[in-house]
């Protein structure tokens, strides 16, 4: 699952993506994606079908939801969460 990178990175380029309902990827993957039963075989199909009827041209939702996830962005959440963690032990 690549820690849902493939998705963002795949989305960015204004792709439109399909992933697993039970992983942490539903998270990542955003309002645009279509989630399916990875043991569903009906599910996949019918999202692949979809996906060959969803407008390619409107891109837009996919890249602005994948630009809010940069890697130095990630780095500041991570830094408040280690300020919050040594405010909190330290009273």
């Amino acid at each position: 699952e690549g820690f849902g990178l493939p998705i963002i990175e795949a989305q960015i380029f204004g792709l439109k993506c399909i992933v697993s309902n039970n992983t942490s990827c539903n998270e990542v993957a955003g309002p645009s994606s279509l989630l399916v039963d990875p043991c569903s075989e009906e599910q996949i199909i019918n999202s692949i079908l979809k996906l060959q009827d969803m407008d390619k041209e409107d891109t837009s939702v996919e890249v602005i939801w994948a630009s809010q996830f940069t890697w130095k962005l990630t780095a500041k959440k991570v830094r408040n969460i280690y300020e919050e963690i040594k405010h909190n032990i330290s009273g």
